[in-house]
């Protein structure tokens, strides 16, 4: 991610898109920028690569496109990365960026707001796809195969058929296979529990607060259980410490309108019968996430660009 954030640094002028695979990999994109912008402004500004970086491969690769030291465009990229607000700062070192690629439906769409923040609210396009023999209404797991057939991957989500574009299915994600959130006999779906983000977001925008990642599980060590949501949050003014301030009030209030858009089902049981306790949120320090990926790619070997955030965990 070093290298590809160096060699795009300096080639800005070339750079018409930006895209990930997913949009929470932007996201973490643009984090892993705010850590490591001084750095890559010095290696510009020396024209060596950071000795870090040790796969020789790479670092010659790296090396023939960054060329001799450029003065000018460091301190270009100085200047806009130690501004207060980092909003529009996709646009700001990319400035013939058109267009954000990356997948952002379903529980990705958490992650439009800070997109929007980002880059000026850029147009955001999905990538293509091809289908065909669907039926409106239905439901269907996409399953990945090699060009012969013989090895085959279980996506593990669920679309649902919504329409045609000439004789092309139009999907719309579901949500994810076998994953249901349930303290009593609610079922809770990964689509619920976005839409009461997506509430809980809005709230957090009025204080100028931004939702970068999240999880949930059900806590059943208390009695009656309920749900406890992990949120890491980012202010969108930068400040010399990187803490951020929270209001309990804020996330009183977070929690109510999360809970007022959750399904009736999970509303009567929590209300009228008592069987589900009080929402809980636990705010995590920022990183959290970004930090929990790192473990899963190095520890097991996989790539950076197939990694999803857990958004539901069942504790056994």
């Amino acid at each position: 991610m070093y290298c590809q954030l160096l060699c795009g640094l300096v080639q800005r002028d070339e750079v018409v898109s930006v895209d990930a695979p997913f949009a929470s990999l932007l996201v973490q994109v643009i984090h892993f920028l705010g850590n490591y912008w001084k750095e890559l402004c010095s290696n510009i500004r020396s024209g060596h690569v950071s000795k870090w970086i040790t796969d020789l491969t790479c670092r010659d690769s790296v090396s023939l496109i960054l060329g001799e030291l450029n003065l000018e465009l460091a301190d270009l990229i100085e200047y806009e990365c130690g501004q207060e607000s980092w909003q529009g700062i996709i646009s700001r070192l990319w400035p013939k960026t058109k267009c954000i690629e990356a997948i952002a439906t379903g529980t990705m769409a958490q992650y439009i707001p800070a997109l929007e923040f980002y880059s000026n609210k850029l147009p955001l396009v999905s990538r293509t796809y091809a289908s065909s023999e669907a039926f409106f209404g239905g439901y269907y797991e996409p399953l990945v195969t090699n060009y012969s057939g013989l090895h085959r991957c279980r996506v593990g989500d669920v679309l649902q058929v919504t329409g045609f574009y000439n004789n092309t299915p139009q999907f719309r994600f579901a949500r994810r296979k076998n994953t249901v959130l349930s303290i009593y006999v609610e079922p809770t779906t990964e689509e619920d529990l976005l839409k009461a983000l997506t509430s809980a977001t809005v709230v957090l925008e009025s204080s100028d607060l931004i939702l970068t990642g999240f999880t949930c599980f059900g806590d059943v060590s208390t009695v009656p259980g309920h749900y406890v949501f992990y949120l890491e949050l980012k202010a969108k003014v930068n400040n010399s410490t990187g803490d951020i301030l929270l209001d309990n009030k804020l996330l009183v209030e977070c929690c109510c309108v999360m809970e007022e858009s959750l399904t009736s089902i999970y509303r009567h049981f929590r209300a009228k019968d008592g069987f589900i306790g009080a929402l809980e949120i636990r705010v995590v320090e920022q990183g959290t996430f970004d930090s929990l990926m790192e473990y899963y790619v190095v520890s097991r070997g996989s790539s950076i660009s197939q990694y999803k955030d857990t958004y539901m965990h069942k504790l056994c």
